[in-house]
């Protein structure tokens, strides 16, 4: 993708990582989308200027 300079990256998050957990071991589960949505925030800003784009698809 750098190469090319164009590209994208999809990774799939959950509205979980918004939403307080209040069942039982749910709190791993959201922890990890809100880790993937700050992640993919992080790409998008440092790789936007050669041409990459990163989104997070949350429901």
């Amino acid at each position: 993708m750098l190469r090319r300079k164009k590209g994208a990256i999809v990774n799939i998050g959950s509205g979980a990582a918004i939403v307080i957990p209040s069942d039982p071991l749910y709190a791993v589960y959201a922890a990890t989308k809100a880790y993937i949505d700050q992640f993919s925030r992080c790409l998008y800003v440092e790789y936007k200027k050669q041409g990459i784009d990163v989104q997070c698809q949350s429901n």
